[in-house]
């Protein structure tokens, strides 16, 4: 480690002995983040950027959707967010992608946001963490690595041709009554749609389903991979490199997420899941798991546990509208608990655990525009179904660990380790040590 290099290892000890000593409402407030983030994989930060800085990134997302300059996967042709006549309908892929250049006066406003930055710090460490940008070109193209993109999520069921008029993205409708937990479905979305008809807003809480880029329910879980790491790379909790030095997954909301409009899916603790396996294949003297098959174990055994066991199950979180629901630190939506039967109750029992017989609960989740999701990076999660009439925008990201504090024993190792004295805390006051 270089000299000069600002990291100490104390550095993350102090900063959350100071966190758990600090009787100010920021202080207690981020020490609940980060205990969130390391025992349940996320927790949601409010209002992290004022409204003009997000009306301004969203409407540079628009921008770039409209004129295709830095869009990405599923944008085939321009689409124009205030548009309804543009967006993708039919058999088509309901996200597109633009990646934007980190230039704004809104890039500022977001790496020094207080909060935000006494998150990061608790989490991984004062000084261990940095958080890059985008790199543009003389004309405004995005080069190198892309650290952040804005997917956007169109409706399942756009507004009909002859509505002309301009939709803002993300406005809030009112629900229905809360319908409660319901099992994941394991279908195409078209099977869906034949099988319960066309979503209206109110119904919207009660027909959301996770789902993969080519529209098939509950077929998009997955682990985020750094950027500039290949899907064939190695996954290792051991040794340092792109993959391994990811912090926190950041998603800031540039719409309201209101219940079923398309909000991403969360499976709390799944975070542990994932480090136990690349623990056990590393006390095995097995070589390191790839990224592919890390994810396709996954995958695989949440397939499983959906299409055969009807083990996963959807909780709802439709009781409030998304501005009575800034910074659950429980995740943002409402839980669910599993008797020792295997029925449905109120409250999730910990850990969510794919082994056993129990149901998995997954969370939906909701927000306002200017809201930030800081979310572990071993989490799975998915993308879900839009199924009310307006396109849910957000622009993905991570605060990634120095390479030099990971080197030092510190940020890097810490996060895993963490993770690890979370899970054994819980298996230990439930009762269910391995």
């Amino acid at each position: 480690m270089s000299s000069t290099s600002p990291f100490k290892p104390s550095n993350v000890v102090a900063s959350m002995a100071q966190m758990a000593h600090d009787a100010s409402p920021l202080g207690q407030h981020v020490a609940s983040v980060a205990s969130s983030f390391y025992e349940r994989g996320y927790c949601v930060l409010p209002q992290v950027l004022a409204p003009h800085h997000v009306a301004a990134m969203l409407a540079d997302v628009r921008d770039d959707l409209a004129t295709q300059s830095n869009a990405e996967s599923g944008c085939g042709a321009r689409i124009a967010l205030g548009d309804a006549l543009t967006w993708p309908r039919g058999r088509a892929r309901r996200v597109a992608e633009c990646a934007p250049v980190g230039e704004a006066s809104y890039w500022d406003a977001l790496r020094e946001h207080a909060p935000l930055r006494a998150a990061l710090d608790a989490i991984m460490g004062a000084e261990a963490w940095h958080l890059p940008l985008n790199a543009g070109d003389a004309e405004g193209r995005v080069v190198g690595p892309r650290h952040w993109y804005a997917p956007v999520v169109f409706p399942e069921h756009p507004p009909i041709e002859s509505e002309r008029s301009p939709v803002e993205p993300g406005a809030p409708a009112g629900a229905a009554a809360c319908p409660g937990p319901r099992r994941a479905l394991f279908a195409s979305c078209q099977d869906e749609q034949l099988l319960n008809g066309p979503c209206t807003n109110a119904a919207a809480h009660a027909r959301w389903q996770p789902v993969s880029r080519r529209r098939f329910c509950n077929k998009g879980w997955h682990l985020d991979i750094g950027p500039g790491f290949p899907g064939d790379g190695a996954r290792d909790l051991r040794t340092h490199d792109a993959a391994q030095d990811q912090g926190a997954v950041l998603l800031l909301l540039l719409t309201d997420w209101a219940p079923g409009g398309g909000g991403t899916a969360m499976i709390p603790y799944s975070q542990h899941w994932v480090a136990r396996e690349l623990a056990a294949t590393a006390a095995a003297g097995e070589p390191p798991l790839s990224h592919e098959q890390l994810n396709t174990h996954f995958v695989t055994r949440l397939r499983h546990a959906t299409e055969t066991q009807g083990r996963v199950v959807l909780a709802c979180s439709c009781d409030e509208e998304p501005a009575h629901q800034h910074a659950r630190l429980e995740g943002g939506s409402a839980r669910l608990e599993v008797s020792a039967d295997g029925d449905l109750a109120g409250h999730a029992r910990l850990p969510n655990d794919i082994d056993g017989n129990a149901p998995i609960v997954v969370e939906q989740v909701i927000g306002c525009a200017g809201d930030l999701v800081v979310m572990h990076p071993l989490l799975l999660h998915s993308g879900t179904t839009n199924m009310r009439d307006a396109p849910r925008v957000m622009v993905n990201g991570m605060a990634r660990v120095l390479p030099e504090a990971f080197n030092a024993g510190g940020a890097g190792n810490y996060v895993a380790r963490r993770s690890h004295e979370a899970l054994e805390r819980m298996l230990e006051l439930h009762g269910a040590r391995r």
